[in-house]
């Protein structure tokens, strides 16, 4: 007998950039024909396990220090292809890091400080919400909004992206995260990984942190006025490579 896991903690984030207005989301649940269910018995949750030699992942260079996250081209094909198209031909060299808020998230990837750019990386196709990929610390979202490419009513996923903080797991997040008959998958994963509750199956997941967390945490302490950074934050480059369990692990030695 399949297991049901009722999303019930949905939400948006609306107006992160001046040009357009996001919709990443899902504004409410009013009834029963708008509530998410995943069938818990066919969630693998990929960003929990260990990564595979020769998965691909992205170096992002910042002024703060390198960050590397692995891509999951498999769950969320487009957006990884166009996240990675736009990577190797260097249009993220030189951008913001706009919009920072230590605890939900900093929005990345904006030609201009204020977060403007132009649309012509904008790709219209919908949102590869996919269950095995959750909102946890360290996550990469696809921002996606209703733009002028998209005359067939699907959602525009441009050159701009999230990267998720975490909230405090306290009891009563994880009573809201648990499923149905008490199955805790999701509240553990949580627990163990921190990230966003709110925003669950609401947006594209196509990448994973897996190093630099204390580049992450530096980005997102860094001092705001109105979630802008007092001081440039920059991307400097973002380059597309393979996993090696000997680069990491060899990395993981030099700083022990």
């Amino acid at each position: 007998m399949n297991r049901k896991y009722l999303i019930t903690t949905l939400g948006v984030i609306m107006g992160i950039t001046a040009a357009v207005s996001i919709l990443f989301g899902i504004l409410s649940v009013m009834g029963d024909e708008d509530k998410i269910y995943i069938d818990i018995d066919d969630v693998e949750l990929v960003q929990c396990q260990e990564i595979e030699d020769g998965a691909p992942i992205a170096i992002i260079s910042t002024s703060m220090g390198e960050i590397r996250a692995v891509l999951y081209p498999e769950y969320a094909p487009k957006t990884v292809e166009n996240f990675v198209k736009l990577a190797n031909e260097g249009f993220y060299d030189g951008t913001y890091i706009y919009s920072v808020s230590k605890s939900r998230q900093f929005v990345a990837g904006a030609e201009n400080r204020d977060g403007t750019g132009s649309d012509e990386n904008d790709k219209g196709f919908d949102s590869e919400i996919h269950a095995n990929l959750w909102p946890f610390k360290g996550a990469f979202l696809s921002l996606t909004y209703q733009g002028t490419l998209c005359e067939d009513g699907t959602t525009a996923s441009g050159n701009r992206f999230v990267v998720c903080s975490s909230v405090t797991i306290d009891s009563e997040t994880r009573e809201s995260l648990l499923g149905a008959e008490g199955e805790t998958l999701i509240a553990d994963a949580f627990e163990q990984m921190g990230g966003i509750p709110a925003y669950s199956q609401t947006a594209t997941v196509f990448a994973q942190t897996y190093e630099g967390f204390d580049v992450l945490d530096a980005i997102l302490a860094a001092q705001t006025s109105q979630d802008k950074p007092k001081e440039d934050i920059i991307i400097e480059s973002i380059e597309i490579s393979e996993y090696s369990s000997e680069e990491a692990e060899g990395a993981e030695n030099a700083q022990s």
